[in-house]
């Protein structure tokens, strides 16, 4: 049902691609969750809550941030950002686990 979103989406059928997302959501598609509500269902928080909590039954947490920092040079570079050792960072989006 993806495909049927980012068919819509490429088309410029906004209204299309929402309903094909709320089909896979309705189906446990928590990439689609996550998309209602950073896209198409912003300003409805009672139904944004609905798909957290239908994710955490799945077994997937939609809160979870995938943002991480990381040194960005000298002699912690690419490791992960403790502020205690000072120096620059950067921000690194990394995959949720479901």
């Amino acid at each position: 049902m993806r495909a049927l979103v980012w068919l819509a989406q490429n088309t410029d059928d906004q209204l299309s691609a929402k309903h094909w997302c709320q089909l896979a959501a309705v189906l446990g598609d928590t990439e689609a969750m996550r998309a209602l509500i950073d896209r198409y269902d912003r300003q409805d928080l009672l139904q944004n809550w609905g798909w957290i909590y239908f994710s955490e039954l799945l077994g997937f947490d939609l809160r979870r941030s995938t943002m991480q920092a990381y040194h960005d040079g000298g002699l912690y570079d690419g490791q992960e950002y403790h502020d205690d050792q000072g120096g620059p960072y950067s921000l690194m989006v990394t995959k949720g686990s479901s």
